[in-house]
Order: C-alpha cells, then sequence, then structure tokens
C-alpha cells in the first residue's frame, strides 16, 4: 500500500502539470486569429442586408479571439435577409444579437418613433439617410428650411388609400424633434426628403450645433404669422 508520504509528491506534479496545461490553452486561445464579419461604415438601425449589398456593407477581418464578443458573426451569408437591430459603426464586428429576421422596427436607446406622411416616391428605403426639408408660408413668401438633418429611416409603409400618392416614412427623433416636426405641419409646412450621400459628414459636428440649429428651426416655425397655416 502507498504511503502518504509517496502520494503527496504525485498529486503535485499531476497539479502542476493541469496547471500548465491550462494556463497554455488559456494563452494559445487568447491569441488564436478568427476570423469575423466587420462593417465597412456606419449602418444604420433597421438596415436590411441582401446578397446585393453586404459586400459593400460589410468585409470579414482576422481578428484575436480574446478581443471579441462571445456570439460573433463569422460568415457573410449569416446576414443575409435580416435586418439591423442597432447602429453599427465602421469597423465594429457584428454580433448575433445585431441582426433579426423580424420586421419590427428597432427602437434606438433614447429614441421614439416618429412616422411623417411625405409625398410618394421610390428612391427612399429602409436604412436610407434623409434630411427632412420644408417649406412654409410666411406672409407672400415661401421660406425653404431643412427641419432635422441626418435622419434614420427605419420603416416604410403605404399611406391609406385615401392618400395614394403618399407613404409613411418613420424615424427615431428625441421628444424634442417629434415636436418640431409636428410644430411644423400644424404650421402647414409641406415637408419632403433629401436622400444624403451614406459617405457624407455630418450636417452638424456636435450634438451641441445639432441642438442650436433645431431650436432655431422651432423659433422660426413658432414665431411664423397666421399665412403659415393657410
Amino acid at each position: 500500500m502507498s504511503s502518504p508520504r509517496r502520494i503527496v509528491p504525485v498529486l503535485l506534479v499531476l497539479l502542476v502539470v493541469a496547471i500548465v496545461g491550462w494556463v497554455r490553452e488559456a494563452t494559445r486561445s487568447s491569441w488564436e486569429l478568427v476570423e469575423v464579419v466587420v462593417a465597412n461604415k456606419e449602418l444604420n438601425a433597421g438596415l436590411p442586408v441582401t446578397a446585393e449589398n453586404v459586400d459593400e456593407f460589410t468585409t470579414t477581418k482576422r481578428l484575436l479571439r480574446s478581443v471579441l464578443p462571445k456570439e460573433f458573426i463569422a460568415n457573410k451569408q449569416d446576414l443575409i435577409g435580416k435586418r439591423l437591430t442597432r447602429t453599427i459603426y465602421q469597423d465594429e464586428c457584428l454580433r448575433i444579437a445585431d441582426v433579426s429576421s423580424k420586421s419590427h422596427v428597432s427602437f434606438e436607446p433614447g429614441k421614439d418613433i416618429y412616422t411623417l406622411p411625405i409625398p410618394w416616391r421610390g428612391d427612399v428605403g429602409v436604412g436610407s439617410r434623409v434630411d427632412i426639408l420644408g417649406t412654409v408660408s410666411q406672409g407672400h413668401l415661401r421660406r425653404v428650411f431643412t427641419a432635422l438633418s441626418d435622419m434614420h429611416v427605419v420603416a416604410i409603409n403605404p399611406a391609406p388609400e385615401a392618400a395614394p400618392r403618399t407613404i409613411l416614412v418613420s424615424f427615431p427623433v428625441t421628444e424634442d424633434e417629434a415636436k418640431l416636426l409636428l410644430l411644423a405641419r400644424v404650421r402647414g409646412a409641406q415637408l419632403d426628403l433629401l436622400i444624403r450621400n451614406p459617405d457624407s459628414p455630418p450636417r452638424h459636428a456636435t450634438p451641441e450645433i445639432r441642438e442650436k440649429f433645431r431650436r432655431s428651426t422651432l423659433d422660426m416655425l413658432a414665431n411664423l404669422g397666421v399665412n403659415a397655416c393657410n
């Protein structure tokens, strides 16, 4: 029968071997390069991914496994036929949770959805980046203004049969942005969309400048004369 004195060194050796093996495996995994799908540019929430646009919107890179999320997407084919559930930034790795095959509108943090009726047009789609432009009466003049810039389209639906030449376009908005759009419509503004080049810089460099512009537009609409309602 083996004595305790002989068993203890053997157990210590086995323990050391196990620890060394675990450290070696952990180190190997940390430095392992794996292929993942990343965004070529900023991709808006709600953007549909198709066989035609998947190569335009995404690419594959080999990255360290240790810096990746647990459930990342390794194959572009897993994106086709799905929509993005959140905004993906350039060079960001896509996760399984970032896409969905469901057609429901995904909400961005801190924003709600505002639906705007605009004249029918076939060149705007889910994922489009747009400016909302308006024209409004001011006395005998018509004033042209930008209501909101760099808005992301998350849904498009046909208007009721009573307005066959109209479509309903939905955007994520803050409460203040929704109030501006509502005031513009109450003031009789005719609103339409300018589709932005996805590679062009934002109209307003910082959130502070964007808010200052929104307040200026809000003041303009609030101070219109009664003719603006006609």
